[in-house]
């Protein structure tokens, strides 16, 4: 885990990466085993995933097979710098078979909390996702239990189904207000 071994585990990555055959297949089950032992190894080192934002931004457009794409999408979907952010932005404006696993794998990025918002307010595609994606975050929390009563009746069923409950006062708060409601 130290800079040492990221830097030689970087340098390995883009050697393989170079030297696959199917990079531009609609399958390359090569590829994508190379990125899950990639994923694996930042999952452990979750502080190197901004230092090899550049890379993976630079792999993205090379692949074809959609797996991959959805596994770099996640890696840089955990970064916290803009550019992260903004790469995945354009992204989805321009990948609409892509969004669902953009708003799903920002799940949680407090970078990302302003821009689902915008999708969640902006319309109805994906809506449920992107609630989901939210109640992840405590903005997203707190907003979504502050309105509760105000949504929909699916809406509603989908921020219960997905909160994570703990003993936050607030969350007691909220699961007794349900409870008198006669909701559910």
């Amino acid at each position: 885990g130290d800079e040492t071994i990221k830097t030689a585990l970087t340098n390995y990555f883009d050697d393989r990466i170079e030297k696959i055959p199917c990079l531009s297949e609609p399958e390359c089950g090569t590829l994508f085993q190379l990125l899950r032992h990639f994923t694996n190894y930042l999952d452990r080192y979750p502080q190197f995933i901004d230092e090899v934002f550049p890379e993976l931004k630079e792999l993205y457009p090379r692949v074809v097979d959609v797996s991959s794409k959805g596994l770099i999408l996640a890696l840089i979907a955990r970064s916290q710098r803009a550019e992260a952010l903004e790469f995945l932005k354009s992204i989805y404006d321009t990948e609409e078979a892509l969004q669902e696993t953009i708003i799903d794998k920002l799940s949680g990025n407090q970078q990302a909390v302003d821009f689902l918002f915008e999708k969640y307010h902006s319309g109805k595609a994906l809506k449920a996702k992107v609630i989901t994606s939210l109640l992840k975050s405590e903005q997203g929390l707190k907003y979504f239990i502050q309105h509760f009563f105000t949504f929909e009746l699916d809406q509603q069923e989908t921020i219960v189904k997905n909160i994570s409950f703990t003993n936050e006062d607030y969350l007691m708060e909220f699961i007794g207000k349900i409870y008198e409601s006669d909701l559910y």
